[in-house]
């Protein structure tokens, strides 16, 4: 009888081998958590780093360094570029009769793929090596590398393809990046050229170290206000601690770590590595410092639909127009980011097994009972309403009890009780606009709106507005909408759709 031999060396498992050496490799250099940020900038290993630090860079407006996304792929490729094309051009006759800039283009663009396939080809330096395809290609063929037309072209193509991607943070991050460098380098070219004068190396070092200042400044400037909309914290002081640290990843810490990667088979990997971990601790004393500014890391209330694509609009104004018409877009750019505090926020929070309860008071998120399967969704609602978390009155946390919210009576039962659950009494029922229950309410306020066990179960979480008519219940399900990938009311399980034939 025959035997079935799966081998399982193959490009992926390599690749892995290879992730896991490199990263063995910079820890043994760099111990503690600047050897973990080395790790995850050259090998795409981003697990040891802690909480702690994750925080500080969060803080500080620098979590992106933390991540190999579009950035990280620019400066592997900005650095090889650069490199191949100082080299080539060193020689007399190379630089006469060669194409020094299309090669040093391509050798880039083929190191790019290269760190991406080494980090492990995450959706965001995929898409990114997809927009450096088409500037690659522009230089090669010498048409203009970045203009609001290629920026266009490839957000037709990424929509093509993936059309959902417009929602996605990452797709609105990066885009607005590019556009608020394109418009602004288009503004900033004179000014810039008369700052390299004739080119002596001091002026050329200086406008060189003016243009990564200056592309931390247009790209924060720009991906602030949609940060805030996603995120909901507002970091004014994002600006200035990437005008630090951009500069000094792009000029000290990825081209040592690309040495480094370049000296690993030959065990010569050292001293670029130690050169790469001084970068890397001055990166993590920017993050602390700036981390403990004041305002450095404030909460703000979640940002509507409608506010946000006000912020966009008003972006893609500023970005493509020409003159002082473009300051329209700061118009819609206000509209956008007073959309948050303008828009109406729920009073009344239940989550989706009724389990976790949270009633918006004055200045304070007054929390029910809950366990730790409720937890994210409490995250989510601190994040949406940016509030600190409270208690609710300890007579809550027992039993029946009436809170006062807008000049409304709430009666809440917030706890299911195991041993039997007690009714509201007609006492308990009178005057009030919301019974909210833990356990099935049974129709015990006749003609009041409830909220229970079963309403969550059949309808998901629950939001409640309280207006001067009454309450607004407005329940997952009714937010969504009848669709045909939602189950049916009181079904569980699958969605009753036509399968693949694999399936």
């Amino acid at each position: 009888m025959g035997t079935l031999h799966v081998d399982s060396a193959d490009a992926t498992a390599g690749l892995e081998g290879l992730r896991e050496a490199v990263e063995a490799r910079i820890e043994s250099v760099l111990p503690g958590q600047t050897g973990a940020i080395a790790a995850t900038l050259l090998a795409g290993e981003a697990g040891g780093i802690d909480a702690s630090t994750r925080q500080e860079f969060a803080a500080s407006g620098l979590a992106h360094l933390l991540a190999v996304a579009g950035l990280h792929l620019g400066l592997v490729m900005a650095v090889v570029t650069v490199s191949v094309r100082a080299f080539l051009t060193s020689f007399e006759r190379l630089a006469l009769y060669w194409p020094c800039r299309e090669i040093a283009a391509v050798s880039g663009f083929f190191a790019g793929i290269g760190y991406v396939l080494l980090t492990g080809a995450h959706l965001p330096s995929v898409r990114a090596l997809g927009m450096a395809a088409l500037v690659t290609l522009a230089l090669v063929t010498g048409r203009r590398a970045l203009s609001i037309r290629s920026l266009a072209l490839i957000a037709l193509v990424i929509l093509l393809v993936s059309p959902v991607s417009v929602l996605d943070v990452s797709f609105q991050m990066s885009f607005a990046a590019v556009m608020g460098l394109i418009a602004g380098y288009e503004v900033l070219r004179e000014p810039l050229a008369r700052l390299r004068g004739e080119g002596g190396s001091g002026r050329v070092v200086l406008s060189h170290l003016a243009a990564l200042s200056l592309t931390s400044l247009l790209a924060g400037l720009a991906t602030l206000p949609v940060s805030m909309a996603h995120f909901g914290v507002f970091q004014p002081w994002f600006v200035l601690a990437n005008m630090l640290a951009v500069p000094l990843a792009a000029v000290w810490i990825m081209p040592a770590g690309l040495l480094s990667l370049l000296l690993m088979p030959l065990h010569a990997a050292g001293l670029p590595l130690i050169v790469m971990g001084w970068g890397i601790r001055i990166i993590q004393i920017i993050a602390h410092t700036v981390a403990m500014f004041p305002f450095a890391y404030e909460p703000v209330p979640a940002t509507p639909g409608w506010g946000l694509a006000a912020l966009l609009l008003g972006l893609c104004w500023l970005c493509l127009w020409k003159g002082w018409p473009r300051l329209v877009g700061l118009g819609p750019m206000g509209v956008g980011i007073l959309s948050i505090w303008m828009a109406p926020h729920p009073d009344v929070l239940v989550s989706a097994d009724a389990g976790g309860l949270a009633l918006r008071g004055d200045g304070v998120l007054m929390v029910g009972p809950h366990g730790s399967l409720e937890n994210l969704a409490l995250q989510d609602w601190e994040r949406a309403l940016a509030l600190p978390t409270g208690s609710l009155p300890p007579d809550c946390m027992t039993g029946l009890c009436r809170v006062s919210l807008k000049g409304q009576t709430v009666l809440l039962r917030a706890k299911d009780s195991l041993d039997g659950v007690r009714l509201p009494s007609e006492q308990n029922c009178q005057r009030i606009s919301l019974f909210v229950s833990a356990s099935p309410a049974r129709n015990a306020c006749p003609g009041v709106p409830f909220i229970d066990r079963f309403s969550v179960w059949r309808n998901g979480a629950y939001a409640v507005f309280l207006h001067r008519g009454g309450p607004e219940l407005v329940s997952d399900r009714s937010w969504r909408g009848s669709r045909p990938w939602v189950p049916a009311i009181g079904s569980h399980g699958m969605p009753n759709l036509p399968l693949a034939e694999a399936e």
